[in-house]
């Protein structure tokens, strides 16, 4: 295999095991933060205003690794798509 193929082939499989573990991440912060949801614990209403402020924080970092995993696609789509277009068959 020609030297600049393998170096096409290497920086796919780069980008796809950068997407791979940000779904792993994404994942477990998801159940991170529905856990939050599964068992409420207080019910003195103060304690409830803490516990939802850590429900909307956890949220918003599922929230923003949702735009980082779609970033990760359209950069992974475009590459694909210059590999195919370079290395027709």
């Amino acid at each position: 295999m020609p030297y600049a193929l393998a170096q096409d082939y290497a920086s796919l499989y780069y980008l796809q095991d950068e997407f791979d573990r940000a779904q792993q991440e994404g994942v477990r912060d998801t159940v991170l933060a529905a856990s939050l949801f599964a068992n409420p614990e207080f019910t003195d209403p103060a304690l409830i205003v803490e516990q939802n402020k850590k429900r909307i924080e956890r949220i918003e970092v599922v929230q923003g690794q949702l735009y980082g995993l779609a970033s990760l696609v359209q950069g992974l789509d475009s590459e694909y798509k210059k590999f195919l277009t370079a290395h027709p068959k």
